[in-house]
C-alpha cells in the first residue's frame, strides 16, 4: 500500500508540474485593445533614410519644354526649390497581443495625415500649350513666390513588435519596431516638372496609391487599475518613392512624432 501511495503521489506531482505551465501561458495570453494619436513634422525626402533632407533639387542637366523634362538645349528655366517639414499628425484603434513575459505584437487600423511644405509661384492657367501637352487646366510658377502645403490623407494598417527593455511590468520602457502598409485616399499636392521653365501642377496619376513604410520608436509605459498608459517618439520611413515623376526629386516620406497610447480593458484569449 505505501508503494501504491508513492507511485500516486509522483503521478500527481508529474501532472502538476505538466499542467501548471500550461495555465500560466493562457493567462499570459491575453488581447488589449486601445486608441492611439501621435504629432509631429512631417517631409518628402530627396534621399532614402536621413540623407538630403530639404537639400535645393540638382536638376541642372534638365531643360524646359514638353511633359517628360525635353525641351531647348541650354534655355533657362527655375529649378525646384527645397521643401520644408510642416505638420503631421496619425490617429487610431490598437489592438496588442501579449506573446511573452517582455514582448507583445500590436496592430490596428490609423488615419495618416501628413504634408510637405514647398516654395511656388503664382497659380496660373488658360495655356493651351501645356493643357494639351499635360492635360491640365491650371498650374504653379517655379519661382518660389508663395508657400504651398502639400497634404496626404492615408489609411495605415501597422505591425509593430514591442520588447520590454526593463524589467518592472507597471512601469517599464519598451522598444517598437515593424511596418506599415498603406494607401493614399486623397492628395492635394504638387509635382515639379521642366515644362514651361519649370512649373508645379497636380495629377492624381503621378502619386503611389500603395506604401510600406518601417516604423520604430521607443515608449515608456504605466499600468495601473486595468489601464495602460505610454508615451514617447515615434518614426516612420517610406520605403517606396510616393512621387513618381523623375523631374520631382522629392520622393520619400519621413515622419517623426510624439505618440501617446492608451490600452483599455484586458480580454483573455479563448
Amino acid at each position: 500500500k505505501k508503494n501504491v501511495d508513492a507511485k500516486t503521489n509522483k503521478i500527481d506531482s508529474a501532472i502538476a508540474r505538466v499542467t501548471k505551465p500550461k495555465v500560466e501561458s493562457n493567462e499570459s495570453q491575453k488581447l488589449e485593445w486601445g486608441v492611439s494619436v501621435s504629432a509631429g513634422p512631417s517631409i518628402i525626402k530627396d534621399k532614402f533614410l536621413l540623407a538630403g533632407i530639404g537639400k535645393k533639387a540638382n536638376l541642372s542637366a534638365y531643360s524646359p519644354g514638353v511633359y517628360g523634362g525635353s525641351g531647348t538645349p541650354g534655355a533657362a528655366f527655375n529649378t525646384q526649390l527645397g521643401n520644408q517639414s510642416s505638420f503631421a499628425f496619425k490617429a487610431g484603434v490598437v489592438i496588442k497581443r501579449t506573446i511573452s513575459k517582455r514582448s507583445s505584437l500590436s496592430t490596428g487600423l490609423t488615419y495618416a495625415y501628413l504634408t510637405d511644405k514647398i516654395h511656388i509661384g503664382f497659380k496660373q492657367s488658360n495655356n493651351s500649350l501645356l493643357a494639351g501637352l499635360m492635360s491640365i487646366s491650371t498650374y504653379y510658377g517655379g519661382t518660389g513666390q508663395t508657400t504651398f502645403i502639400d497634404r496626404f490623407h492615408f489609411i495605415e494598417l501597422p505591425l509593430l513588435f514591442n520588447w520590454r527593455l526593463t524589467a518592472d511590468p507597471r512601469h517599464f520602457l519598451s522598444l517598437d519596431a515593424g511596418i506599415s502598409v498603406s494607401y493614399l485616399v486623397s492628395t492635394n499636392a504638387l509635382v515639379y516638372d521642366t515644362t514651361g521653365f519649370g512649373i508645379y501642377y497636380h495629377k492624381n496619376d503621378q502619386f503611389a496609391k500603395g506604401n510600406i513604410s518601417l516604423l520604430t520608436g521607443l515608449s515608456y509605459h504605466m499600468v495601473k487599475k486595468g489601464f495602460e498608459w505610454n508615451i514617447g517618439p515615434q518614426f516612420s520611413f517610406q520605403l517606396n518613392k510616393i512621387i513618381k515623376s523623375d523631374f520631382d526629386e522629392r520622393k520619400y516620406f519621413l515622419y517623426t512624432g510624439i505618440e501617446g497610447t492608451i490600452f483599455f480593458g484586458k480580454k483573455k484569449n479563448k
